[in-house]
């Protein structure tokens, strides 16, 4: 069982299982940073215990949660886009920052 750190928590899927970064992993860490925002601080994947435990759900296809109460639906829909499975598949700074200006 791998330690939970908290970058762990922030981190993609191959950044977590390989230690793979990249500009597709920073926009994954970009999607969570502003879940926190929207959640008020919550810790994301608060019911984890370890790395492993988090690969476990990630690769089950949950993603945090949407915040409700206060995050537009079209802004989660763009976490989500941010945490898709494949690097590739991920949008860019550059689309992100076109479709939130």
């Amino acid at each position: 069982m791998r330690f939970l750190s908290l970058t762990s928590r922030r981190s993609a899927l191959e950044a977590i299982r390989g230690g793979r970064f990249s500009q597709a992993s920073d926009v994954w860490s970009w999607a969570v940073t502003v879940w926190e925002i929207w959640t008020g601080g919550a810790m994301p994947w608060s019911k984890c215990a370890s790395s492993d435990e988090i690969v476990r759900q990630l690769e089950a296809g949950h993603r945090l949660p949407w915040p409700r109460l206060a995050c537009p639906r079209r802004l989660y829909q763009l976490m989500l886009a941010c945490w898709r499975t494949e690097p590739g598949a991920r949008p860019t700074f550059a689309y992100l920052a076109e479709r939130l200006d």
